[in-house]
């Protein structure tokens, strides 16, 4: 295997121009649909991806999609990520954009990119800007979240309850070796925490029990046990799943 600094003078530039080539050789002259996000990386740097495809309206033809443009931003507002747009279009069509061939814009529902995409609006006069759905989603997984307290409580406490603790899941498995382990919900992935309030109604009286062998003192398992003697948990359990 070649060393790093070899990779980077002698096959970097030339596999670089290659694969643009061929999204060039693909996308033509259009038209195309352009989506753009950013993240932060492990060093908390603003990266900005610009991911394009070619609009047509044959069946038959494959929709490929290609990351044409990567890039740091010193920050992400929607002046940077209008440059960025405008910057990734340069890279596609380097010898003169083709403004009116860029008729789609998708991307997330954050402020700054429905800022931006008035902004590209005004030098792309045919592009139309799509804001992905899922935000919306989330904001309404967020509100059940937040009407529903006791069940985030105890969401939250039984996966501490049996997050590393071999004794614990051993004690589950004993009592009941079929069911697996309670859920551990990532609030970023929005349907999770919906999905672990079904398992608890599903398997209410499981966990309870399992809880009820516990004898250790730990804070996570008395608040788990304190919610299962509340009488509304099941009623709002059921509520969730039944909706």
């Amino acid at each position: 295997m070649p060393d790093e600094c070899t990779l980077r003078k002698n096959y970097l530039e030339d596999i670089y121009k290659e694969t643009l080539t061929k999204i060039l050789e693909h996308i033509k002259d259009g038209p195309i649909w352009v989506s753009i996000d950013e993240t932060t990386d492990v060093e908390g740097r603003y990266i900005a991806n610009a991911v394009i495809g070619k609009l047509d309206s044959e069946a038959d033809v494959d929709s490929k999609s290609f990351l044409l443009n990567c890039e740091v931003l010193e920050k992400c507002n929607h002046s940077t990520i209008s440059r960025f747009f405008d910057a990734s279009m340069h890279i596609l069509w380097p010898s003169g954009v083709l403004n009116e061939k860029v008729l789609l814009f998708l991307s997330d529902a954050a402020p700054n990119m429905v800022k931006a995409g008035q902004s590209i609006q005004v030098f792309y006069p045919k592009i139309i800007h799509v804001t992905c759905i899922a935000h919306a989603l989330h904001r309404v997984a967020e509100t059940v979240r937040s009407l529903f307290s006791d069940v985030d409580s105890l969401i939250s406490s039984v996966k501490k309850v049996f997050l590393k603790a071999p004794s614990r899941i051993k004690m589950l498995k004993d009592l009941y070796p079929d069911l697996c382990l309670p859920p551990e919900p990532i609030l970023t992935r929005w349907g999770t925490w919906l999905e672990a309030a079904q398992y608890y109604y599903e398997n209410y009286n499981k966990i309870k029990n399992v809880l009820s062998h516990l004898e250790d003192e730990a804070v996570a398992i008395n608040t788990a046990k304190s919610l299962f003697e509340k009488p509304n948990l099941r009623n709002d359990l059921a509520l969730i799943s039944d909706n």
